[in-house]
């Protein structure tokens, strides 16, 4: 809540009631893992799978509280649109230099995998 100086990050983003209360089932998710020779040893007759699947669960909180956090996700938010983080250190004649020894097929390749990833050398082809 607002006066409460921690708010949940994960795995719910809220701080409302748990959607799961009341259900038959928690909140977790499964991760297999390989049993050693000795934990197989210990089962019943020393024989078992080579694996078996564990249950995990987790709450992540962070100290502030939501409403601050939110303020400052925003402020970042701001910073990061204007291109405070961004440094362009790009050099066109280093983009060039890699070309060097690439036939034109090679080039048209590169050239269209960047264009499929949305990257351009020219900022007009920004899109």
């Amino acid at each position: 809540s607002e006066d409460m100086h921690a708010h949940v990050v994960a795995p719910c983003q809220h701080d409302q009631t748990c959607p799961m209360d009341g259900l038959p089932t928690w909140c977790h998710f499964s991760q297999r893992v390989k049993r050693s020779e000795m934990h197989r040893q210990m089962l019943p007759r020393g024989k078992g799978a080579q694996h078996q699947d564990e249950r995990f669960s987790y709450v992540v909180l962070r100290k502030l509280s939501r409403l601050r956090g939110k303020r400052e996700n925003n402020e970042r938010a701001v910073r990061i649109a204007s291109k405070e983080f961004f440094v362009d250190d790009t050099d066109e004649e280093e983009d060039e230099d890699e070309e060097v020894g690439m036939d034109a097929e090679e080039i048209a390749e590169r050239r269209a995998i960047e264009k499929n990833m949305r990257f351009s050398r020219d900022v007009d082809d920004v899109v």
